[in-house]
């Protein structure tokens, strides 16, 4: 008779030491490999329950903004479901709006609710208005790495330009990177100083002026051009390209007959290309620069988001896309926090197992059973990072365009023939307790194979599958 022995998971151990060896270094690469995948950020991912409003009237006192923007949100948005405090700011030329939730509020709901208040609020808005702008509070938003762009050689509105439509775009398609943020500087403005006196000679108003000017920068599109091989798209080019066609916009034809003469707008106009005014005023060694701040997305890695970002700017360097005389410093780096923050918790477990491996030997007085106790401590902590990875969860579904139709034609035609048929489908066919395409396909092909009967339904369902099977491949196999 087998005698079986006791001493639980230790005995079994001791026992087998080659699967304990074995079940040891799969715990030491699973964990080295999901360290690999776990995000590394300051502070964890949090969403705060509130709900902010931003919206701009630029040159409007305060006061105005108070009484036709502020008040005209406050009361929208304070009958927002689930709202407990509304908090509102008014200042020379903008309005801000919070609003604030309870814990555990959906943030997503409420925030789709605010929204459709707003909506409703934009009817009692002054037209003069930009959009207003909605989203709610989240810390991972703010930038993870900000720059100083200065040149000693450039035009302050020509590096503005620069940076805008050239340097802000190579950060774009980096994996993690959100936005590209540029702000200070001076922005390209035309600006147009007008007679008023000369205006209302051609009985016109800065209005009717404006209207003009609108109408006349406009592209429109043309049609198209039917070739041999093909056809063309054609648009008329109406967009102003330089000042001198600012200047000599036609205005109003003046005189009767003969007499008449065509008044452009040099006549009642000086047309200056300058920039808009200073707001934000950033230097850099007394030097004029420009901000370019980068955002990640919420779920990405701050320090490879701030890594590749050196990385493409050290690129654009060495490649000659950055001009020799342009100068970019890196002013602010989230990444540096986390680095310290990371050490001094690496620095913190290395010493706290030290100490407790130094009292298990004070204990036991072996060094041979200290090490055999101490080395549980790095491989529970390999664990811990296995179970906060979790690849196992990471499941991929596929979508199979047609599938609840073919499921439902092959489970009648089966019944037919007096089989019992185990197929659940639901629109769109997912998940792993379903049958796949494949395998609808196969059960289709081998009933039609053993009975004649329900031969036609069987074909229709398999062509379906392969119809949609066909449209996900051409997809690109649309994962969900």
């Amino acid at each position: 008779m087998h005698k079986s022995i006791g001493g639980g998971i230790a005995a079994w151990s001791i026992r087998h030491p080659i699967g304990v060896v074995m079940i040891t270094l799969a715990v030491m690469v699973l964990g080295v490999f999901s360290l690999g995948r776990l995000g590394v950020d300051l502070l964890p991912h949090i969403i705060y329950p509130d709900v902010r409003v931003r919206v701009l009237d630029p040159g409007v006192p305060a006061s105005i903004m108070e009484d036709r923007v502020t008040r005209q949100l406050e009361e929208q948005l304070a009958i927002t479901e689930d709202a407990i405090h509304i908090e509102s700011r008014s200042s020379e030329g903008r309005s801000a709006v919070d609003l604030s939730f309870a814990y555990g509020t959906d943030i997503d709901k409420a925030l789709q609710d605010a929204s459709t208040r707003l909506d409703r609020a934009k009817r009692f808005l002054p037209d003069s208005i930009e959009p207003p702008v909605i989203y709610k509070r989240d810390p991972s938003q703010r930038p993870v790495a900000e720059f100083v762009v200065s040149s000693s050689l450039r035009d302050p509105v020509e590096l503005r330009s620069w940076v805008d439509y050239e340097l802000s775009k190579w950060f774009l398609n980096l994996p993690g990177v959100a936005a590209a943020e540029v702000g200070g500087g001076l922005v390209r403005e035309i600006q147009i100083q007008v007679d008023q006196l000369r205006l209302a000679g051609l009985d016109m108003h800065l209005l009717d002026l404006k209207d003009v000017l609108e109408s006349a920068n406009v592209d429109t599109p043309g049609g198209r051009l039917m070739m041999e091989h093909g056809e063309i798209s054609g648009r008329t080019d109406g967009r102003f390209r330089s000042v001198d066609e600012i200047l000599n916009l036609p205005l109003a034809n003046v005189g009767v007959g003969n007499l008449s003469a065509m008044v452009r707008l040099s006549e009642v106009a000086e047309v200056e290309d300058g920039a808009e005014e200073e707001r934000l005023r950033i230097r850099l060694n007394q030097l004029p620069g420009i901000k370019l701040s980068i955002q990640k997305q919420p779920q990405a890695n701050t320090v490879k988001v701030v890594d590749s970002v050196l990385a493409r700017v050290a690129e654009l360097q060495e490649k000659g896309l950055i001009p020799p005389d342009v100068e970019i410093r890196p002013v602010d780096d989230q990444a540096r926090y986390v680095r310290r923050a990371l050490n001094n918790a690496v620095n913190s477990a290395g010493i706290g197992a030290m100490l407790a491996m130094l009292v298990v030997y004070l204990f036991l007085g072996s060094l041979r059973r200290t090490l055999i106790i101490g080395s549980a401590i790095p491989i529970a902590i390999l664990v811990t990072f296995i179970l906060r990875c979790q690849p196992w969860r990471a499941k991929r579904r596929l979508v199979v365009p047609g599938s609840r139709e073919a499921a439902l034609l092959t489970r009648r035609a089966l019944r037919q023939r007096g089989s019992k048929v185990g197929i659940r489908a639901r629109r769109p066919v997912i998940g792993s307790w379903q049958r796949s395409g494949n395998e609808l396909a196969r059960l289709s092909r081998s009933a039609s194979d053993r009975d004649g009967r329900g031969t036609n339904r069987l074909s229709k369902a398999e062509s379906i599958l392969g119809t949609g099977m066909s449209q996900n491949l051409s997809r690109g196999r649309r994962l969900t």
